[in-house]
């Protein structure tokens, strides 16, 4: 999301006779887009807009899931290799 439309969005509850058409128009975004931002800055100011490296907790334990998944697979495949070498008969 750009500069614009985060700053647009925030000061949405300051300036709420404004048109969403215009302020899209004049951002060149669509006016979904728009809608969407300033749903989710009413519904949760400090947590609406993440930006690059800051993740929702519900995509933090997401990552942590899928870390811990690949983790294991490594796991799983270095005892099935080990596995592979001590069982075959010398």
């Amino acid at each position: 999301m750009g500069c614009a439309a985060l700053v647009l969005a925030s000061s949405w509850r300051v300036l709420p006779s404004r048109s969403i058409g215009v302020h899209h128009r004049y951002l060149g975004i669509h006016n979904s887009n728009l809608r969407r931002w300033v749903r989710q800055y009413k519904s949760d100011a400090e947590g609406a807009f993440f930006g690059k490296g800051h993740l929702s907790p519900d995509q933090e334990a997401m990552r942590q899931l899928q870390r811990e998944n690949a983790r294991l697979h490594q796991e799983r495949d270095i005892l099935k290799k080990a596995l592979a070498i001590f069982s075959t008969p010398k």
